[in-house]
């Protein structure tokens, strides 16, 4: 099994602090939120990947 790539661990957080106004907050928030869905959408693929590749070999191991 390949090693799991590093980023798929990495965690976001807003950035959002005490005394950032409503709208700064929410673009905050929103592009954290963007780049964990891009994140999860390339570990999802990564992972695909790796287990298609398993499927197809045909030695009998899981």
């Amino acid at each position: 099994m390949p090693e799991y790539p590093s980023v798929c661990r990495e965690k976001v957080r807003s950035g959002v602090q005490l005394g950032d106004g409503r709208g700064a907050a929410l673009l905050k928030t929103d592009a954290a939120l963007t780049s964990q869905h891009a994140r999860v959408n390339l570990c999802a693929e990564w992972y695909d990947k790796v287990r298609a590749g398993r499927s197809n070999d045909h030695r009998g191991i899981p």
